[in-house]
């Protein structure tokens, strides 16, 4: 199932482009055809979303289930459903294929919103509230490998992340460097962690300048000790710039000094992730 996630997420980015590409080329060439209009309306607001998540890596978080944008795309594939069936038989064959692209478009957008963006974790008891957090390895930015014991004596906010090439996950790292000092200030540590390379962590580690750690985990090791690893959860081709197939669901564990599992978000939705003022207020009644 992961491995047509991983094909699915690397074709689909591709389809809105050469479908909202061709829906504007059609409608400027041939006037207002509402079925093209339709196709539009089921791609285009997706390629939208993609491409500013991608190139401005400023959207930590979305709604769960797209409210506004499953509303447009119904809205799409209504109007073209409607002006389809009010074509007369013959000619029809000449609408076929903006018919198709809208069908396409709005089962592309909701397998996205509800397969794609979807994790089934269940409960895991290993990142429980109340529970002692297991140890596990990780690897530092200098390539030495270090074990999570060393978090003991403070509070420690471990964040799990995909990787670089994710970018709601950068999004959210910068969210919190830009509450590092609130953070520390009530004595945690904030620790980020992810499978990929150490070349790949240390190049990330080195566009901030609060003292956040940075961590790899090779292997996945970590995120199998505590059962939140993704077999085969990269998306097609990003394997040729040196990531792993496997990859990890986003997930925020708080422990405290002793090691004892304060909070865990464990997002069912790899789009919907907790804001940092949900960590200052753990972080703060701890210490009440």
């Amino acid at each position: 199932m992961n491995r047509l996630k991983s094909l699915y997420i690397a074709i689909y980015p591709l389809f809105l482009m050469i479908a909202s590409g061709y829906a504007i080329a059609q409608l400027l060439n041939h006037g207002m055809d509402l079925i093209w209009i339709g196709a539009l309306l089921t791609t285009l607001p997706m390629l939208m979303f993609f491409t500013r998540v991608m190139l401005l890596q400023n959207m930590p978080r979305t709604s769960n289930r797209f409210p506004i944008l499953t509303l447009i795309a119904l809205a799409g594939l209504i109007l073209a459903l409607n002006s389809y069936f009010k074509i007369p038989d013959e000619l029809k064959p000449e609408s076929e294929l903006a018919f198709l692209t809208t069908m396409l478009g709005y089962l592309s957008f909701v397998i996205y919103n509800y397969w794609y963006s979807s994790f089934k974790r269940g409960d895991n008891p290993l990142i429980k509230s109340g529970n002692k957090l297991s140890s596990f390895p990780l690897t530092d930015v200098d390539g030495k490998t270090v074990s999570s014991d060393i978090f003991a004596g403070s509070a420690t906010i471990l964040m799990f992340f995909r990787g670089n090439w994710c970018p709601l996950c950068m999004a959210q790292i910068k969210e919190i460097a830009a509450k590092y000092q609130e953070l520390s200030a009530l004595g945690a540590r904030v620790v980020l962690i992810s499978p990929q390379p150490e070349s790949h962590t240390s190049n990330l580690a080195s566009k901030f300048d609060v003292n956040m750690e940075f961590y790899s985990d090779k292997h996945n090791q970590a995120a199998k000790i505590l059962n939140i690893d993704v077999k085969n959860g990269l998306p097609t081709g990003m394997q040729v710039l040196g990531y792993d197939s496997d990859t990890v669901m986003p997930t925020v564990i708080i422990i405290d000094e002793n090691g004892t599992i304060l909070y865990n978000d464990a997002t069912e939705n790899y789009r919907v992730r907790p804001e940092p003022e949900a960590f200052l207020k753990v972080l703060q009644d701890a210490k009440t």
